[in-house]
């Protein structure tokens, strides 16, 4: 079982089961304080050089629908923030929980280009396993029902993630 905000996609869903959704996400670009009003949408990223974790969904959603954007894949998330502080890179894409965790603790260095887009869910990945699935999506729902959920998404990111 994995719960680290596993993006459910058909090509994963072939070797995992997945629960319920328990996040809501997007894409979110990240840029530079100057770059904000530029790069507001994901048809502005053609012609920008564009950060992204290699084989991520992000990387992905870039070649599927962004051919005219300077792609730059990265191994680890420091490099990449690194190189778009110094101007190497114009954005860097990222999943929007995250993005907004990281722009609040970077003090103004970084903001968003816009609002999140490419709607993604996120779930537990698990065995193929009908009833131990079956258990996983109980619990989801029964924290989502008596608010549980939302309370623990409003108290670490500041914002409902569930929907």
């Amino acid at each position: 079982m994995v719960i680290n905000q596993v993006t459910i996609t058909e090509e994963r869903q072939k070797s995992y089961d997945f629960s319920t959704p328990y996040t809501i996400s997007g894409i979110q670009i990240i840029t530079r304080p100057e770059l904000k009003d530029t790069l507001t949408s994901p048809d502005k990223l053609a012609g920008h050089a564009v950060g992204v974790g290699l084989g991520t969904n992000f990387e992905q959603y870039l070649k599927e629908n962004v051919p005219g954007a300077d792609i730059r894949t990265y191994d680890d998330e420091p490099t990449k923030y690194n190189d778009l502080k110094s101007g190497r890179v114009d954005a860097v894409l990222n999943d929007r929980v995250v993005a907004a965790d990281y722009m609040k603790k970077t003090g103004g260095i970084f903001v968003p280009g816009g609002e999140s887009f490419a709607k993604q869910e996120q779930g537990v990945a698990l065995r193929k396993d009908p009833e131990f699935k079956a258990a996983i999506d109980k619990a989801i729902a029964d924290m989502q029902a008596d608010g549980t959920m939302k309370s623990i998404s409003e108290k670490w990111f500041g914002i409902d993630i569930t929907k």
